[in-house]
């Protein structure tokens, strides 16, 4: 099967992983902001570009076969999927990947843009970017500029996996906070970033 077969190009299919996305996220927002539509239980961050990344499938692999899924959407929200990329290249920026990929395999999947115009490819072109299955157990959303992702759900039993080495992925802490700052003025979060971060955001401790 050729890497390209996996970016959506149907408009009913695309319709269709739209409908989903919607149901889990808020376009509209961004972060500090909440963009899950349903408040989790557990929220975690990792870097952006880790996401992108060959360390990140097995990750994916892990939560989809908790769930008993043979793939995840991964949706390209900016560059915007109809009134740029399928406007400009006759398909959409969306990818409907099988897990039986390796890692390599997903990593060379990213890289692929259209033919006339590389740079485009998601590895290289894509500011918000989110990974979903169709279970809505537990959904990604990604921010280039900010360098961060974060995971929702509300099951206790992803959190040893998540929380393990090669993975990062941690409660919203310091570390994260810092990182997120590097990418302001004088690297540091704006005081009014950090406190909607922390509303939207924080574990709260009484819930596990």
């Amino acid at each position: 099967m050729k890497p390209t077969n996996f970016f959506i190009k149907d408009i009913k299919e695309f319709q269709s992983a739209n409908k989903n996305l919607k149901n889990i996220f808020n376009t509209n927002k961004e972060l500090p902001h909440q963009v899950f539509n349903q408040r989790c239980d557990y929220y975690l961050f990792e870097e952006f570009y880790w996401g992108m990344c060959e360390e990140f499938w097995p990750t994916v692999q892990y939560l989809t076969k908790i769930f008993n899924e043979k793939e995840v959407t991964v949706a390209i929200l900016d560059s915007h999927p109809t009134d740029y990329f399928y406007k400009e290249f006759g398909y959409f920026n969306y990818l409907q990947l099988p897990t039986s990929l390796s890692s390599e395999e997903y990593r060379n999947v990213l890289e692929i843009g259209p033919e006339d115009s590389p740079a485009d490819a998601p590895y290289y072109h894509s500011e918000k970017v989110v990974w979903f299955s169709s279970s809505k157990k537990w959904a990604i959303w990604g921010e280039r500029s900010l360098d961060i992702c974060v995971i929702g759900f509300n099951e206790s039993v992803l959190l040893d996996h998540l929380m393990k080495s090669p993975s990062k992925w941690s409660y919203l802490n310091e570390d994260v906070e810092d990182l997120i700052g590097l990418n302001f003025r004088n690297m540091t979060l704006p005081q009014d970033f950090k406190d909607s971060l922390s509303k939207n955001y924080a574990h709260d401790r009484d819930s596990g």
